[in-house]
């Protein structure tokens, strides 16, 4: 079956299964400068063409995140929001929840009118205190969202690994489903584990525990290039004078 057969087939699965209201975690974690976020950004585009199939199927409530965890240099999706107009069919409703009105009671009367082809973007998730750590007894938005949203998709793969409430709360509210997005991307990582070709791994950031796990994939017989943080402490281990202090 090739890549758009496949990517069809998947995205009729998941329609039989999604019941009107849809809660979508994605990860529109946009590069910014000056609080500005690109435009062009593969991951929008992305996302966009996403949203819009899913929206032949339900409407959608969507949420993500925007800068740093632990940080303050968190942005409004109102720019975000913007841009997924320019992006999306004419035809397309797209409204955008600032972050005092989230889990206001006028939301929730907002979410139950979506129909097809609308979208409600909210606000970023990083301006909830409780976004940092998950409490299942102690959160807003299970209650806030349960029994108004009928199906969840997490299709939010780069966040996987964390335990961000918007992330963790989303089996709680309803069936929860992996998106269209999402699976593409772990059979590519299947198809690659499991080619008996060379492999190379490129990596970057900011993350410097990271570099355990590089030292690992390394000893697979895996080629890594990698800098950053990462980079930087796997030069220092090998003995190389970085500069900047470090003699």
């Amino acid at each position: 079956m090739n890549s758009s057969k496949l990517q069809h087939y998947n995205l009729v699965n998941l329609g039989r299964q999604l019941k009107t209201h849809v809660l979508d975690r994605v990860d529109i974690n946009l590069p910014a400068s000056k609080g500005q976020i690109e435009e062009d950004a593969l991951r929008m585009r992305v996302y966009g063409h996403v949203l819009e199939m899913y929206s032949d199927y339900a409407g959608l409530v969507v949420m993500s995140h925007q800068g740093r965890k632990g940080g303050d240099d968190f942005a409004s999706f109102e720019h975000h929001c913007e841009t997924l107009r320019k992006l999306l069919p004419n035809d397309m409703m797209v409204d955008f929840v600032p972050h005092d009105k989230v889990f206001a009671p006028e939301t929730k009367e907002r979410i139950k009118r979506l129909g097809r082809r609308q979208i409600m973007l909210l606000d970023n998730m990083r301006y909830f205190e409780e976004e940092k750590k998950w409490e299942v007894e102690h959160n807003t938005y299970v209650p806030c969202f349960k029994g108004v949203i009928q199906s969840c998709v997490n299709d939010s793969i780069p966040t996987w690994h964390r335990e961000d409430s918007s992330l963790m709360c989303l089996p709680y509210i309803a069936p929860t489903w992996i998106g269209l997005r999402s699976s593409y991307e772990l059979r590519i990582l299947q198809e690659v584990v499991n080619s008996k070709e060379p492999k190379a791994l490129i990596m970057g950031g900011a993350k410097i525990q990271k570099v355990a796990d590089l030292v690992k994939i390394g000893q697979t017989g895996v080629d890594i290039f990698t800098g950053g943080l990462p980079g930087q402490g796997i030069g220092k281990a090998r003995g190389y004078h970085l500069g900047g202090g470090d003699h």
